[in-house]
């Protein structure tokens, strides 16, 4: 499980509050999308945004380069 804790009273480029499930959504939604980057989703089992400020990220299984592949340029 990787955890990611996000700052508090980060915001959009329009000014609006930005949180964990946003991080959920747009994870969630890279992974049903065509987008070619979406392989670095295959070892997700799920995302959880346990509170506005918390992100969670289950693998099926070890991997380690996971970390490296999510902040990688794809």
């Amino acid at each position: 499980v990787y955890t990611f804790r996000l700052r508090d009273n980060i915001r959009w480029h329009d000014g609006e509050p930005f949180s964990a499930a946003d991080v959920k959504w747009t994870l969630e939604t890279l992974e049903t999308s065509g987008f070619a980057g979406r392989d670095v989703l295959a070892p997700v089992e799920s995302i959880a945004a346990p509170n506005r400020n918390t992100v969670e990220i289950t693998l099926r299984h070890p991997w380690a380069p996971f970390a490296t592949d999510l902040a990688g340029p794809g």
